[in-house]
C-alpha cells in the first residue's frame, strides 16, 4: 500500500466506526434517543459475542462493536457469550468505552470510578492522586507530545523490533500517525503505522494486491477462522466477509486485541490494534 492512502482509508474508517456507534446507541442512524443519555455519556444494549479478558463484542442485531473498561478497569469481567447487558459509555475511534455495565436483572457488572474534585481555589495546585481503580488520563496530546515522539526514533525502532518488524526506511510523519517501511520476520515488505503516542497502530503488506488473489481458489470462513489459529491468534466467531476479504476480531499471543483482514487466499494482509 502507498503511504499516501493512509490520510483517506483513516478518515473513511473513522466515518464508519461513528456510523456504526450511533446505530449500537439507537437502533438507528439518525440519532441517539433522549432516554439514552446519562452524565456518563449513551447506553447500548445487546448480547455478548464473544468475550477478551475486559473486553467483549456486544452484537444488538444491528452491528458489533467491541465494548472495553479501559486503563484502571479490572483485568476480567464476569459476563458470559449469550449473556444480554446494557452498557453506557462513550464510542471511541473503534471501540465503545465502558462507564457502567449492568446485566437485565439490574446487578450493575462494572462501574468506571468517579474522578476526585478539583482542589478549591486558594488551596494550592499540588496533583491529587486519583483513588484505586481510577481510569488514568490519556498521553499528553498536541505540538508539544507530537514533537517529542516525533524525535524519538529510537522508541519507535524498539516498538517495531518488539513486533518482530525491523525497519527498512525513514519514519513519515503524518498529522496523526507516523508510518516506517520494514520487513517482518519472513522477510516481507511492509507498512508500520504507529499513533501519535507511540503505539503500533496497523501493519499492512506493502505489496498486497487484491487482484492477485481472484487468481486462487477462495476460502470460507471456517478456513479463515483455522488459518489465523495457525498463524498464532486466538479468533472470534463469526468472521465478517467483505467485498475482497475477510475482517477476523481475534487476539495475539501477547493478549491484544486486533482486528485481521485476510484476504480470500488465506493470507492475513493487515493487522489493526483495537484499543
Amino acid at each position: 500500500m502507498s503511504i499516501a492512502r493512509k490520510t483517506n482509508r483513516t478518515r473513511t474508517l473513522l466515518a464508519a466506526t461513528a456510523a456504526g456507534c450511533i446505530a449500537l446507541a439507537s437502533g438507528a442512524l439518525s440519532q441517539v434517543q433522549i432516554g439514552q443519555l446519562s452524565a456518563d455519556g449513551v447506553s447500548i444494549k445487546g448480547k455478548i459475542a464473544d468475550v477478551f479478558g475486559d473486553k467483549f463484542v456486544l452484537d444488538d442485531g444491528s452491528g458489533r462493536i467491541l465494548v472495553q473498561t479501559g486503563p484502571g478497569g479490572p483485568p476480567s469481567l464476569a459476563v458470559t457469550s449469550g449473556e444480554t447487558v446494557t452498557v453506557t459509555g462513550l464510542p471511541r475511534d473503534k471501540t465503545f468505552d465502558a462507564r457502567k455495565i449492568q446485566r437485565e436483572n439490574g446487578e450493575v457488572i462494572f462501574a468506571a470510578a468517579t474522578p476526585p474534585p478539583p482542589p478549591a481555589p486558594g488551596i494550592g495546585t499540588a496533583a491529587i492522586a486519583p483513588p484505586p481503580g481510577a481510569r488514568q488520563p490519556e498521553p499528553p496530546r498536541g505540538p508539544a507530545a507530537d514533537a517529542r515522539f516525533g524525535s524519538d526514533r529510537e522508541s519507535m525502532l524498539r516498538v517495531l523490533k518488539d513486533a518482530g518488524v525491523t525497519a527498512v526506511g525513514e519514519p513519515v510523519r503524518h498529522p496523526k500517525h507516523i508510518e516506517i517501511p520494514g520487513r517482518n520476520a519472513a522477510g516481507k515488505e511492509v507498512i508500520a503505522s504507529l499513533d501519535r503516542f507511540g503505539r503500533l497502530d496497523e501493519i499492512e503488506d506493502a505489496d498486497h494486491d487484491p487482484e492477485r488473489v481472484s487468481e486462487k481458489r477462495p476460502i470460507g470462513p471456517a478456513d479463515a477462522v483455522r488459518i489465523a489459529r495457525e498463524a498464532g491468534f486466538t479468533p472470534s466467531e463469526p468472521v465478517e466477509r467483505k467485498k475482497r476479504h475477510f475482517e477476523i476480531l481475534a487476539t495475539n499471543a501477547k493478549g491484544e486485541t486486533l482486528e485481521l483482514h485476510m484476504d480470500f487466499g488465506g493470507t492475513v494482509y493487515k493487522q489493526i490494534w483495537v484499543r
